[in-house]
């Protein structure tokens, strides 16, 4: 797992990350946020993008479909389909989704996500469940969702740059007032 140590080095499975090379941190690490990129060209491509060994079609197709983009699929004509730049011809739930697939084919030893419950529906937020459960990845998330915290081994609380205050999900949630403010619903105004 991710560690850190006494004299402020972080670990990853015993390594110190500073000492891991570019090409090794790419294939161990996988970052997943609202702005993570996806770039004109086939569905295959955007689904395996930084993927290393590219896997087979089979393989992207069951996870696509395993993470619901089997309506994507369908719609741009299979993984030859194009995705325009930026996933302008996605939904925002598309996109997020893709970003998914992606993690789960990359198969990281760290997998970080940034609000990965953004712009998800309910069965969005369900495959997302799903990764969190099956992935063997030491995986720091930032959830709006309290349900998908309460997942966590350990919730952090980060303001300022510092953790204020570190625990057992459910009960942070339930007596920190600041850790609850943050999983209250927020609407548009």
């Amino acid at each position: 797992g991710l560690e850190a140590t006494e004299d402020g080095r972080v670990e990853l499975d015993g390594r110190d990350l500073a000492g891991v090379s570019t090409r090794e941190r790419q294939r161990s690490i996988v970052f997943v946020g609202p702005r993570s990129p996806v770039l004109q060209g086939s569905l295959r491509r955007a689904l395996t993008l930084g993927v290393k060994p590219r896997p087979d079609d089979g393989d992207i197709e069951r996870a696509a479909h395993a993470y619901g983009l089997g309506p994507v699929l369908e719609r741009l004509g299979g993984l030859d389909g194009r995705v325009a730049e930026g996933g302008r011809n996605l939904s925002s739930g598309e996109a997020t989704r893709l970003h998914l697939v992606r993690a789960v084919l990359a198969k990281p030893r760290l997998l970080i996500l940034d609000e990965p419950d953004h712009a998800l529906d309910l069965d969005g937020v369900t495959a997302l469940r799903r990764l969190l459960e099956e992935t063997r990845a030491t995986t720091l998330f930032a959830p709006r969702d309290a349900s998908l915290a309460r997942k966590a081994d350990v919730l952090w609380y980060i303001d300022g740059g510092q953790v204020q205050v570190a625990g057992p999900p459910g009960e942070l949630i339930e007596h920190d007032a600041d850790v609850a403010s943050w999983f209250r619903p927020r609407h548009a105004a």
